[in-house]
């Protein structure tokens, strides 16, 4: 991947040691501090080497930001697969219950929830290389058609709903969950729960998909 330059001068063991203090000080600034005020400076202070060395590791903040976002992105994405997929025959009370985990898990993550809250995205896909960018969005890492068309064949989705609508419905779920002060803290989490119940309910009918 362009921006990402391989580094000179230390051992494998010595590269994974930065690289990993690197990734560390980059989730610990970015989420105090945000994107704008994070410099490379204050990331190699908190990694502890030279201002210089981050350059052979990374081509520029940004590029250290959208790593640790792919980082986040791909995490959240495998556990859902995961529960998902461990389920032999999944009901709307068990959609609704994977989803609102990884609700919780996205919430945690310093990256992806700040992505997902803010205005931070469009700052850093301003400065990430056009490449990039274009391999980035031919991945939606909350993409769910195989599984959706998966469920449908075993008739436990409803075959009549647009996948692709699903998909934009989860995503809106996912956006929504990060809005806690717009909605109003004292009724945030039991409208959170009951547009998630709605939802599974919608796709799975207890499981039997619609003829």
């Amino acid at each position: 991947m362009r921006g990402i330059m391989p580094p000179r001068g230390f051992n494998e063991t010595e590269e994974a040691r930065i690289k990993e203090a690197l990734i560390h000080s980059g989730r610990e600034r970015f989420a105090k501090t945000g994107l704008k005020k994070t410099s490379i400076n204050d990331l190699t202070k908190a990694a502890g080497i030279a201002q210089g060395t981050f350059y052979k590791f990374f081509d520029s903040k940004e590029l250290l930001y959208f790593t640790l976002l792919k980082q986040e992105e791909e995490a959240v994405r495998e556990m859902l697969f995961t529960d998902f997929q461990s389920v032999a025959k999944i009901t709307p009370r068990q959609f609704a219950r994977i989803l609102s985990k990884a609700l919780l898990i996205i919430e945690q993550m310093p990256v992806l929830a700040r992505v997902m809250r803010t205005e931070e995205f469009d700052l850093l896909v301003r400065k990430l290389p056009s490449d990039i960018l274009t391999e980035y969005d031919e991945v939606d890492p909350f993409n769910f058609t195989s599984l959706m068309n998966h469920w449908k064949l075993q008739g436990q989705m409803d075959k009549s709903l647009s996948v692709e609508v699903l998909n934009g419905v989860i995503k809106l779920v996912f956006q929504l969950s990060l809005h806690h002060q717009d909605v109003g803290e004292e009724v945030f989490e039991e409208s959170l729960t009951f547009i998630i119940e709605s939802v599974s309910e919608k796709m799975f009918k207890e499981g039997k998909g619609k003829k």
